[in-house]
């Protein structure tokens, strides 16, 4: 039943086939980010571990026979080498930093996208009073599901990380 004193029913609100097509688009962007961002995550996560475990052994070693290294002359080599440990340190840290807001960019342009298949869908096949109040519902849900949404994704892919670079210190505890 519609209440005539108003313009729009709230029957008009709800269309089930843009409601199943937006979730289900949205649904898979986000398990496509979720496996992929996850994936990389944990990739840099373990190689960023390895890289400072290699690089604190080089500190360690250098310090330990810094007389033979000064007498050698191979300061140098010691320097140069856990140098480039660290910038490819450097350059994971910030792969790592960057890669939460691949998820942000991603669900901003989906919105959208979306919006613009909706619209092109709703004024093409309804009223503008329908298509109007439809993708007043749409743009209303989006604004406060998606940042919900981003926020879960970055912790998520942050955690990941972290596990994956906690992994070969607790390998290592457990030999000794």
């Amino acid at each position: 039943q519609c209440d005539w004193s108003s313009d729009v029913c709230s029957s008009d609100l709800v269309d089930p086939l843009t409601s199943i097509l937006t979730f289900g688009g949205f649904s898979s962007i986000g398990i496509i980010l979720f496996y992929l961002l996850h994936s990389r995550a944990s990739k840099i996560g373990g190689e960023h571990s390895r890289l400072l475990i290699k690089s604190n052994s080089q500190i360690m070693e250098v310090l330990l026979s810094f007389r033979d290294a000064s007498v050698r002359g191979s300061k140098q080599f010691y320097a140069r080498n856990i140098g480039k440990v660290r910038a490819q340190i450097s350059e994971l840290d910030a792969e790592n930093k960057f890669l939460p807001n691949i998820s942000k960019y991603v669900s901003e342009i989906s919105i959208v996208v979306g919006i613009t298949f909706i619209s092109a869908y709703q004024f093409t096949n309804s009223d503008s009073r329908h298509a109007t109040a439809v993708l007043t519902v749409f743009l209303a849900a989006s604004t406060r599901i998606a940042p919900a949404l981003m926020r879960l994704q970055q912790n998520a892919i942050s955690l990941r990380f972290y596990l994956s670079a906690a992994e070969p210190t607790q390998i290592g505890r457990a030999h000794v």
